[in-house]
C-alpha cells in the first residue's frame, strides 16, 4: 500500500454531518449475522449480473467502495482478491464494516475509514475501480466526482447505482419514506448525467426497473404498514429474498419493454452508470 495517505481531510460539513447522524442511527440496529456479502449481487437481479460483468476479475484488483454502509460490497470485494479501501461518513458504519470484514476472513484485505468523498486524500491513479451504490446523489458533486476522477487510474473504471428523477414509483416513495431518506440527497437529472460525462469523459448508463418496480412497491407497502422499513430495504429485492422469480419474470418484461420502447427507460427508477478513465 505505498504511497497512499491513510486518512481522508478536511472538516465535516452540515451536509456530512447529517447523513453521518442519520447512518450512525441506523447502524445501531444492524446485525451482522442477518448479512450476506456472498450475495449482495445475487444474479436474480438483471442490473446485478450486469454489474458483475463490468467488475471482470477482482484478483489483485484495488478497489475503492463509496459509501461503503454496511460493508457487504466491500467483504464481497475482498473475498473476490482485490485489496478494499472503504469510505463513508458514517464512523459507527465504518465500525460495521470493519467487524464483517474480519468475521469472513478478510480483515486484511479491507481498510474502512470515516471521511468525506470531497476531502479525501487518497494518491493520484491509485483505483483500479471506484464503485458507490446509492451514494452519488447524496454528494456535492461538483466537489467530490473530480476527486473521484483524480483517484482513478488511467484506464481504471467506475461504477455507479443511482437512482434517476422520472420515475413515479421514486417520487411517490420519496413522500412517503422521508424518515428512509437524508434531507440533502436527489435523484439524478439530465444536468447530473452530463456533469459526469464531462468529468469522466468516457461514460454509458443502462436502466433498470419499470414494471418490476410493482414488487418494490409491494415490499414496501408491507414494510411501512408494520413498521419494519429501513433505509436498506430495497436490497431484499434486489439481493433476491422476496419473490426471486416473480422479479425475473417483470424484469424480463422490463427488457422487451425497452426493446421496444427505449424512451420509457427515463421513467425508470435505477440506472447503473459506467465510466472510464483515458489513458491519455
Amino acid at each position: 500500500m505505498t504511497n497512499m495517505p491513510s486518512e481522508t481531510g478536511g472538516g465535516p460539513t452540515k451536509r456530512a454531518h447529517a447523513e453521518s447522524q442519520f447512518y450512525d442511527r441506523y447502524a445501531e440496529q444492524l446485525s451482522r449475522e442477518q448479512l450476506a456479502p456472498q450475495n449482495v449481487f445475487a444474479p436474480t437481479c438483471l442490473e446485478n449480473l450486469y454489474v458483475l460483468e463490468q467488475f471482470g476479475n477482482l484478483q489483485g484488483k484495488r478497489v475503492l467502495d463509496i459509501g461503503c454502509g454496511q460493508g457487504d460490497t466491500s467483504v464481497f470485494f475482498a473475498l473476490g482478491g482485490a485489496e478494499v479501501h472503504a469510505l463513508d461518513v458514517s464512523e459507527r458504519m465504518v465500525s460495521v464494516t470493519n467487524e464483517l470484514a474480519k468475521q469472513h476472513g478478510v480483515g486484511e484485505r479491507v481498510r474502512a475509514q470515516a471521511g468525506r468523498v470531497e476531502d479525501m486524500k487518497y494518491a493520484d491513479g491509485y483505483f483500479d475501480l471506484v464503485f458507490a451504490d446509492g451514494v452519488l446523489h447524496h454528494l456535492d458533486m461538483p466537489q467530490a466526482v473530480p476527486n473521484i476522477v483524480r483517484v482513478m487510474k488511467p484506464g481504471g473504471r467506475g461504477v455507479f447505482l443511482e437512482p434517476q428523477k422520472g420515475s413515479i414509483f421514486s417520487e411517490i416513495y420519496r413522500f412517503f419514506a422521508s424518515d428512509l431518506r437524508t434531507e440533502d440527497e436527489h435523484p439524478l437529472e439530465q444536468r447530473d448525467f452530463d456533469f459526469l460525462a464531462n468529468q469522466f469523459g468516457r461514460l454509458t448508463h443502462r436502466e433498470y426497473h419499470l414494471v418490476s418496480l410493482v414488487l418494490f412497491a409491494m415490499r414496501f407497502v408491507t414494510l411501512k404498514f408494520s413498521g419494519q422499513a429501513f433505509p436498506y430495504w430495497m436490497d431484499e429485492v434486489r439481493q433476491g429474498k422476496y419473490h426471486p422469480q416473480l422479479l425475473r419474470c417483470l424484469q424480463n418484461i422490463d427488457e422487451w419493454v425497452f426493446r421496444h420502447f427505449p424512451s420509457l427507460r427515463r421513467y425508470t427508477w435505477l440506472t447503473v452508470i459506467v465510466t472510464e478513465k483515458p489513458k491519455f
